[in-house]
């Protein structure tokens, strides 16, 4: 289940201005008149008139007062009247609506007839009628009477159902198809109204269920309620929370919701809430959540001082220029720029505005303005815009902002003032954790961080909080995208078997040596792949002996994950192993000297000849003598001289025995001795029974690993373990 949500809800640009200007009124006024509703929706008129907005004829306006025009533009006659009761005049008539009935008068005045499309008792058609002495209203092309000595314009009513204007008009021209009359057709058709109306035709195909959300009083809203009726077979017009209620809706797989121009968007965000709640669905028009929905529709933007305006010189003395507020159809349309307000930039010539020429300049209270203000801001807001942009800003830090709360001091960031505008730093955005400490902020000042503008902070309700005249940057954003594209830099080089080198930055008991490869990325080398020997795990003082702090080194990459971002290093692969230093330094047959390590009372004695080089003793190279058990002729600690035997298969064979004198030879009276004959011959076959089991058992009788430096002892009780990396 599934609901789409119309990309135009809330308030058109029109209806929007009006709302915005008659609230701004009533703020100031307390009490304002109007002869019709502002716009066509009974909700937000009950609120205006809440406000202390009165609807009545002009006839009971008091003198004085002030007078709304509402949206859809005020007669002439009323215009008249209103002027005459000396009203202060806020005109709230769309702009659109105001360019069309200029329009209009021109036409008027060359001798055109002028011809609506629409209805005759909408307020729009009264109001444009009221200007023009020839015209009349039509609601299609039946009972059309051509008048070929006329020439004519057609002015379709803003609202109108496109389809069925466009129909008419096709019929229309066919009437001066032959004829040499001049006729035009006004495009008076509100661009909101055609964009609507499409999109309800969209949404009515691709749909099984339509809400239109809207007033019965809304033309534009019920023409959204035709159109959808001719290509949807379900379709609602909801006017508040109370007609869902009656109707009850229920639907199986798509629902669309289209709103008027005049409905307010938090009604329709209502509807939207209460379907998805009653539905348990989604909304999925946008993929958007309602908070996201809500900020991308634009909120009334208020006319208040400093705000910059357009105006049209009317004349200019020593004392300054005297302007005409531009499209603004109101009794105090005039305003004054002072002398000391025109520019800061030359000094001020009134031969230098001359009348008609269009000024921008800033409103600064008292029905006067100011070209310097706009300059100033001009100035400004050029920086100001740069970084709401989105660019990358050098920002020269000034100043530590900071403000008080019940009595307490709270540091907010770092900053500068460009112009009207804090440009603020806060205290997390800085380095990678807040600074709490003022004088550690101080620091900063006469400094130049790079910075960015940092996303809009949303209330509960996902809107955007405002803040006035302040915009908060970081830094960190534009240190952490330039620490992960130098993260990815270097990771699309990386793959087990690299060389790289890094420098050694801290130790741990545990793990081994962590060594920086670059600002943002670590290696680590475990203890294993340290060096070769038979520990497994080395102090801190023998990592350091090999490995030194703040030194750079080479490894070799052993394993590479990206996804968690560690890359494992060897040293020890890149330096010679045990039994290849000793090969160098001590050749075949060369007598060393080495201390008893561990002995192994069937297999031999191992003899550590350098520091983490050693050898077997095998126990048949113990001595020239039978040795039935080798604990019987050496121990632990013992320091012997040895001779190197062999270097086969990475592993380094000592002997003993090859030192020691020949034993001499036996006398004939000895060897006849068959009793001690037959003992000896028991004793061999024992010992290389006990032999071979060893060695069927552990593998060859002379061993060092080529991988760790460990022994056949350090292996003899972990035969079936296995070594690989469990990191």
């Amino acid at each position: 289940m599934i609901i789409n949500l119309s990309k135009n809800i809330g308030f058109c640009n029109g209806v929007d201005r009006a709302i915005t200007l008659v609230k701004e009124c009533l703020k100031t006024n307390k009490i304002a008149y109007t002869t019709h509703p502002i716009i066509h929706n009974s909700i937000v008129m009950d609120n205006l008139k809440n406000k202390g907005l009165i609807i009545t004829t002009i006839d009971k306006i008091p003198n004085n007062s002030t007078f709304i025009i509402n949206a859809h533009g005020i007669t002439k006659d009323d215009l008249v009247k209103a002027k005459a009761k000396d009203l202060l005049l806020i005109d709230c008539t769309c702009p659109f609506i105001t360019k069309i009935r200029e329009q209009l008068v021109e036409y008027n005045k060359k001798g055109y007839k002028i011809v609506f499309i629409g209805d005759k008792n909408h307020k729009e058609i009264l109001s444009y009628s009221s200007y023009i002495n020839d015209f009349e209203v039509i609601e299609n092309a039946d009972n059309f009477i051509v008048d070929y000595n006329k020439n004519y314009v057609f002015v379709p009513q803003s609202t109108i159902d496109v389809i069925i204007y466009n129909k008419i008009k096709e019929n229309i021209q066919k009437l001066f198809k032959n004829n040499n009359n001049l006729v035009v057709f006004l495009k008076s058709i509100c661009y909101t109204t055609t964009s609507r109306q499409n999109e309800a035709i969209s949404m009515a195909k691709n749909n099984d269920i339509i809400i239109v959300v809207g007033d019965d009083k809304s033309a534009n809203s019920k023409q959204l309620f035709n159109i959808c009726r001719e290509y949807c077979k379900e379709v609602y017009f909801i006017k508040s929370l109370d007609d869902l209620n009656r109707y009850k809706i229920k639907f199986k797989n798509s629902l669309g919701i289209i709103s008027g121009a005049s409905t307010p968007k938090e009604l329709v965000m209502e509807v939207l809430s209460y379907m998805a709640e009653e539905n348990k669905t989604i909304e999925n028009s946008t993929q958007q959540s309602f908070a996201e929905i809500m900020n991308s529709i634009k909120e009334p933007k208020f006319i208040k001082p400093g705000s910059v305006c357009k105006v049209t010189v009317e004349k200019a003395d020593q004392n300054g220029i005297n302007v005409i507020l531009d499209n603004v159809n109101k009794k105090n349309d005039m305003a004054f720029i002072p002398n000391t307000e025109v520019s800061s930039e030359k000094e001020y010539n009134p031969d230098d505005y001359k009348p008609g020429d269009s000024i921008e300049c800033i409103f600064i209270g008292d029905n006067k303005y100011s070209i310097k203000k706009f300059e100033d801001k001009q100035a400004e807001n050029k920086d100001i815009q740069f970084i709401l942009d989105g660019n990358d800003y050098d920002l020269r830090i000034d100043m530590v902002f900071k403000n008080t709360v019940d009595g307490k001091v709270k540091l907010k960031g770092i900053g500068r003032r460009i112009g009207s505008y804090e440009v603020i730093i806060p205290t997390g955005q800085i380095k990678g954790h807040y600074i709490n400490n003022e004088e550690e902020l101080k620091k900063y000042i006469g400094k130049t961080l790079k910075v960015r503008v940092l996303p809009p902070k949303l209330d509960e309700n996902g809107k955007e909080i405002k803040q006035k005249k302040k915009i908060y940057v970081s830094s960190n954003i534009i240190k952490d995208e330039e620490k992960q594209k130098s993260i990815d830099e270097y990771w699309s080089k990386v793959a087990v078997g690299n060389l790289v080198d890094g420098i050694v930055k801290r130790y741990n008991e545990k793990l081994g040596v962590f060594v920086k490869l670059t600002p943002y990325i670590d290696g680590l080398v475990r203890h294993e792949d340290i060096i070769w020997t038979k520990k497994n795990k080395l102090s801190i003082d023998e990592m350091k002996s090999v490995l030194e702090p703040n030194k750079t080194y080479t490894f070799i990459i052993i394993k590479a994950d990206k996804e968690n971002n560690k890359i494992g290093l060897s040293y020890k692969e890149l330096q010679k192993k045990p039994y290849e230093i000793a090969a160098e330094k001590y050749p075949l047959n060369t007598v060393v000297k080495g201390k008893v390590t561990r002995v192994i009372s069937t297999l031999g004695a191992f003899v550590e000849i350098e520091k983490n080089i050693e050898g077997l003793v095998h126990i048949s190279e113990l001595s020239r003598k039978y040795v039935e058990n080798a604990n019987d002729v050496i121990k632990v600690g013992d320091e012997v001289d040895c001779l190197i035997k062999s270097y086969d298969n990475e592993q380094i064979s000592l002997s003993i025995k090859g030192l020691l004198p020949e034993e001499p030879e036996k006398t004939a009276e000895e060897n006849s001795n068959s009793g001690s004959e037959n003992l000896e011959t028991k004793k061999k076959g024992k010992k290389e029974k006990k032999e071979k089991k060893v060695e069927e058992d552990i593998g060859p009788s002379e061993y060092i690993s080529s991988n760790t430096g460990t022994t056949i002892g350090d292996l003899f009780g972990d035969i079936l373990t296995d070594d690989s990396d469990n990191d």
